[in-house]
């Protein structure tokens, strides 16, 4: 299952493994520098909207495997100029029966990027929530790099392996833009788009 999610207006790709592909990204683990591309590391991406379309040229850097264990927590983000997106892909996850883990534990929360939406709470309208990405075993994301997300605490007794690729660059010429929700080379939502998108909720 695929889902190009779109949040804020900034595309999120995320969905679950079949089992098959699931299998397959846990070989590739020993040997994680030999996955080039997102393709090789989730399996096919059937989307066919043409932002995910895009998603299939994307090319992986420094794919690396982690570890989160009890105690983990981590603020994300990555401003570098290739660092289009940031891409993780959750592997297996271990859970002691003594002790479940608390609901939150290793959960991944991305941030609203749009100025001052921490400060705003209107019922019925999407402001100032932030996307949660739970780990579980085949679950994947692959999100803007710049923006701003933390693994929130790993309780003790619970153990998450994901394979982590901190820089996923797309070739020239992938960047489809589609009217009414441009975006710039690094995936950045244009700012009067955003402003268009909040006035039209507004006078919905």
């Amino acid at each position: 299952m695929t889902d190009l999610i779109l949040e804020w207006p900034t595309y999120i790709l995320s969905g679950t493994m079949p089992p098959d592909a699931l299998a397959a990204a846990r070989k590739r683990a020993s040997d994680p520098i030999g996955i080039r591309r997102l393709e090789d590391a989730i399996g096919p991406i059937v989307a066919d909207a043409p932002e995910a379309r895009a998603f299939r040229d994307a090319e992986i850097n420094a794919p690396r495997i982690e570890t989160w264990s009890g105690g983990h927590l981590e603020a994300l983000c990555d401003d570098m100029p290739d660092a289009t997106h940031i891409v993780v892909i959750v592997l297996d996850v271990y859970r002691e029966e003594a002790t479940p883990p608390a609901h939150y534990s290793g959960a991944l929360m991305i941030r609203d990027p749009r100025a001052g939406c921490a400060n705003v709470f209107v019922p019925g309208l999407p402001y100032g929530r932030p996307f949660e990405f739970v780990a579980r075993p085949g679950a994947y994301v692959c999100y803007p790099a710049w923006l701003r997300g933390a693994v929130l605490p790993v309780s003790n007794g619970h153990e998450i392996r994901l394979l982590r690729a901190k820089l996923v660059t797309m070739r020239p010429g992938t960047h489809d833009r589609t009217v009414g929700r441009q975006r710039d080379c690094n995936a950045r939502p244009d700012e009067n788009d955003i402003e268009r998108a909040d006035r039209s909720r507004a006078s919905a």
